[in-house]
């Protein structure tokens, strides 16, 4: 017990700081009405569509014993290991399984709330150990790092997180390396970061290695000697090496799933400062707009506090620290700067790619240092000067003025960052802390000075509230979120129970949420991932369905979709589908009314060899699905009849030289002026009774219109690109599209000035769709045993042809006939697997299996044996001198 009493009191500051960074975090919560306190919700962009349900799909499988290699929940099929190593690896995700999945949205607001309230007592154990303090100083910055601007910003990145918390970690660790050649905070630290977060561990991993530069040549040369300084290099490359090598068993397979992906083939940059490169300064003060689903020339989110700004002049000014450090100190901030505002850097820092969305994903690091170099200057108040402190302050209230009210008005591409309310309160504080730090310089007692720590404590809580209640600001309506979890258990259950074939997939006609399969446990057709298979996501795109390089939506299918693959039941929201004639009704359950499709494809049938030759790219997708069907069916009749169009006309744009009415490429005539709305649009005439579908690919537009004489419909268009099923039309009705190309990130301050535009119009003909679809059926799988790694069936091969797939193309799998395997073909690119059958009634097996589990787990297992032989030797070595 007394033990127990003698580290909580060692500790106090450090466990106080959790507290008051988790008692800020509930404030916001509670002024921002986030349930319990109201009836709001935290999830937002990629919280809300993929980790979120990739969560509940983690507590689901955990809790049912289902498999955790492969999973049908989203995207068709894909890689559950893959999944939960990019995903949810993070310890503290198992949290989830204390929550009933009704209660998802709050259990992710949890563990936000914990991981953030987590960084403040890792950075105070850093400080406390790096500026042998323990008192209420460190509970100052310790806060101040929490609610740093990468946290309050990117808070909905969860998996995130928890690199921020460990990186104080790893640098504790790195310096207990270098000064005591203490192995274990280091390794375990690393090692851990590496399994959270692969890419965050990449960051990470490059600027400690500089960190090590920066901390050993900072070092007194006398107790650090040059071959000391290889012996200490060799020992942090070894360890870090050994880290990897321990986390093998979630980076390979990251790795592996990552290398299938769609990435950019962009090659290496041209050299170009970044327009946000201007607003680098006024983005360190409070109130600096967050830069959310950016481009990469935004500006990067780098506010730490403006106390840590204020108290840059006291670490220059402070004799104590050596100017070597200083000098590397700066340097190291400097080349993070430079990474946020000059592209080819940029491209560099971030792996050699540019990320989508979420710029400068390093600035947690900056902000770490930055604050490390603030808290030392606080800690020389009584030995150095305060007159740069006052100027310094000065100098920057001047400019972020200049900045906002005169400079940032003229620059182009860019806009302000701080509002009239921002600079006023920026200025009082400017004003305010250095006369503060006078008062503390000259308190005459210990409990003065008490008092006013206090008040500086005060303050940084004050600057850490008004950044994450700002930050805040996009919630959501919790019920809608969880509205169908009910309806949707129930639903599940029943067609359980009543379905007699072993595999099928279930989808929404629109979704709430991209992965929706994961959410409510089905079977489903779309997915939204940074490890979705490049294959099926361009074979999705030529298809005509709305995807983009790492998801895919089930918008407007096509019969020859829906039963390619085997989308069974097709469900809507609160209300009848509007086109329930197409399916057949089966009831409602709650909010939710469900549709069978009674003409699909199982998980696998016989198609004609033809089908290899598939022809996929550099058609439109009326074209694709045609081809599909003349290939693999065998047949001659087009499903889709193209219908020319009318007439095609533009609203302040110049269609380049070349174009073509129906696919064409644009400039605006002047994107600056936002009140000149860049519009398209065209009119077909049906020239017969006929059912009609459209396909517009515009990545500029965000929304659409088309009307028939019976018929309007106004909507978004999902991922710039989508099938629209408009439905039966008479002879000689008018079909009219209409869209405005005002699409633009959130800090442009004009429209996209060039672009392309496709639209194209088909009749559908039912029965060219039937012919086909009896054909293929007549020779299908029939599947005897079925688990989420391992299909077991018969198929009975009218002559020799290709066992088609609904899978998507990895190369994690195995096909078997009559016990031999046999080589896994491709169709559609690289989109679904397939392989060669010979005529006559074979047994097949279908098999998942990466081979990589084991190797990575002996991998993993190798690094902790290593690491203990080396800790073990260490010690003994030790004890013998």
């Amino acid at each position: 017990m007394e033990k127990i009493k003698s580290a909580l009191h060692h500790n106090r500051y450090v466990i106080s700081s959790f507290f008051l960074s988790a008692l800020i975090v509930l404030t916001v919560y509670k002024l921002r009405d986030i349930y319990p306190f109201g009836g709001q919700t935290i999830l937002k962009v990629d919280l809300f569509h993929q980790y979120a349900p990739f969560l509940e799909e983690m507590r689901s499988r955990l809790l049912g014993g289902k498999s955790l290699i492969y999973s049908w929940e989203t995207g068709l099929g894909k890689d559950f290991i893959a999944q939960s190593a990019y995903y949810t690896a993070s310890p503290l995700n198992l949290l989830v399984l204390l929550f009933p999945a009704k209660m998802i949205s709050e259990t992710v607001a949890f563990l936000v709330l914990i991981r953030i309230s987590l960084c403040a007592p890792s950075f105070a154990s850093y400080a406390r150990y790096h500026f042998r303090r323990n008192d209420a100083t460190l509970m100052i910055f310790g806060t101040l790092y929490s609610f740093c601007a990468f946290i309050t910003c990117y808070y909905w990145n969860i998996m995130w997180l928890d690199t921020v918390v460990l990186f104080p970690l790893v640098i504790l660790g790195l310096e207990r390396l270098v000064d005591r050649e203490d192995l274990l905070t280091y390794y375990v630290a690393l090692t851990l970061t590496m399994i959270v977060n692969f890419y965050l561990a990449v960051l990470v991993c490059i600027f400690t290695a500089l960190y090590w530069v920066v901390y050993t040549f900072s070092k007194d040369t006398e107790s650090l000697s040059v071959p000391a300084q290889i012996k200490s290099g060799l020992r942090f490359a070894g360890l870090s090496i050994l880290c990897a090598l321990t986390s093998a068993i979630i980076l390979i397979p990251v790795w592996n799933a990552l290398k299938a992906t769609a990435v950019s083939g962009a090659g290496f940059p041209d050299f170009k400062i970044y327009e946000g490169s201007w607003q680098l300064l006024n983005a360190h003060f409070l109130g600096a707009r967050d830069a959310v689903l950016a481009r990469n020339s935004d500006m990067p989110n780098i506010f730490s506090g403006v106390l840590a700004i204020v108290l840059l002049p006291l670490y220059y000014g402070n004799r104590k620290t050596g100017r070597t450090e200083k000098i590397l100190m700066s340097l190291l901030l400097l080349f993070m700067l430079l990474c946020s505002c000059i592209r080819p850097l940029d491209y560099l820092i971030h792996g050699m790619h540019f990320p989508a969305n979420l710029p400068h994903r390093f600035t947690f690091i900056y902000s770490f240092f930055l604050l490390c170099m603030a808290y030392r200057g606080f800690l020389s108040l009584k030995e150095t000067s305060l007159k740069p402190v006052f100027l310094f302050a000065a100098v920057c209230g001047l400019m972020i003025v200049v900045f906002e009210l005169a400079v940032f008005p003229r620059v182009k591409e860019i806009d302000r960052v701080l509002t009239n309310e921002d600079l006023t309160l920026n200025l009082l504080l400017l004003i305010f802390y250095p006369l503060l730090l006078r008062l503390l310089k000259t308190a005459s007692t210990r409990t003065t000075a008490q008092m006013l720590t206090g008040v500086f404590l005060l303050f940084a809580c004050g600057e850490s509230f008004f950044s994450f209640y700002c930050n805040l600001s996009d919630t959501g309506d919790r019920w809608a979120y969880i509205q169908y979890m009910d309806s949707m258990k129930e639903l599940t259950a029943a067609l359980e129970k009543q379905e007699t074939d072993p595999f099928y997939r279930t989808e929404f006609r629109r979704f709430t949420t991209i992965n929706e399969g994961s959410l409510y446990h089905f079977n489903g057709f779309s997915q939204f991932s940074s490890l979705a298979p490049g294959g099926i996501s361009s074979l999705m795109d030529h298809l005509g369905i709305a995807a983009t390089g790492n998801s895919y939506r089930y918008y407007d299918p096509t019969s020859l979709i829906n039963a390619m693959f085997d989308i069974k039941y097709v469900l809507n929201k609160d209300g009848e589908h509007p086109r329930a004639s197409n399916y057949s009704y089966m009831g409602q359950i709650g909010n939710v009314w469900a549709y069978r499709n009674d003409r699909t494809l199982p998980l696998a049938y016989m198609a004609d060899p033809a089908v290899t030759d598939w022809e996929t790219e550099n058609s439109d997708p009326f074209t694709v699905q045609n081809d599909f069907l003349h290939k693999a069916a065998g047949i001659k009749d087009d499903m889709f009849i193209p219908i020319k169009e009318d007439s095609v006309s533009t609203e302040h744009i110049r269609i380049s030289e070349g174009g073509q009415p129906a696919h064409f490429n644009y400039r605006l005539e002047n994107p600056g002026n936002l009140d000149l709305e860049p519009v398209v649009s065209a009119e077909f005439t049906s020239p017969v009774d006929q059912y009609i579908f459209l396909y517009v690919e515009a990545p500029n537009a965000r929304r659409f219109v088309y009307a028939t004489p019976s018929a309007r419909e106004d909507r978004e268009l999902s991922a710039g690109r989508s099938l629209i099923d408009v439905g039966p039309v008479s002879a000689g009705d008018k079909i009219h599209v209409e869209f405005a190309l005002t699409k633009k990130g959130e800090f442009e301050k004009s429209y996209r000035a060039a672009g392309s535009v496709s639209l194209f119009a088909a009749g559908y003909r039912d029965d060219a769709f039937q012919k086909g679809y009896d054909r293929l059926h007549s020779s299908v799988l029939e599947i005897s045993r079925f688990t989420d790694t391992k299909t077991e069936g018969t198929v009975n091969a009218e002559k020799d042809g290709i066992l088609c797939t609904s899978i998507p193309y990895a190369k994690g799998w195995k096909i078997y006939v009559d016990g031999k395997r046999t080589k896994t073909l491709s169709i559609g690119g690289e989109g679904l697997v397939a392989a060669e059958i010979p005529a006559g009634r074979h047994s097949v097996v279908i098999l998942y299996d990466t081979g990589l589990l084991l190797p990575c787990a002996l991998a993993s297992l190798a690094g902790i044996i290593l690491f203990l032989l080396w800790l073990m030797t260490g010690r003994w070595l030790r004890s013998r001198r």
